[in-house]
């Protein structure tokens, strides 16, 4: 098995395990942003964008949930959009 096969079910298990948690109503800000990066490594970048967007109306201060928006919305090709999630650290 190569080393991006043994990535990609890793992501994938990981994934799977936090939806599950997700699912079972664990409701904790720092699973959710680690979901967000598993599906932008996973290439589902719609499905980190509705997290990070999720994440910043939570906690609209914090510098890191802006910036992963904007880098999910630039991933995405909203470009204005990224920008002005990055105008707001």
């Amino acid at each position: 098995m190569s080393r991006s096969t043994f990535d990609d079910l890793a992501v994938e298990f990981q994934i799977g395990l936090f939806e599950t948690a997700v699912k079972l109503g664990r409701d904790d800000l720092a699973l959710l942003a680690d979901l967000a990066e598993l599906y932008t490594r996973a290439g589902e970048y719609q499905k980190g964008l509705d997290l990070d967007n999720l994440l910043v109306d939570r906690e609209p201060a914090k510098p890191i949930f802006r910036y992963n928006l904007a880098c999910s919305l630039s991933l995405l090709g909203h470009v204005d959009a990224a920008f002005e999630a990055l105008s707001h650290l």
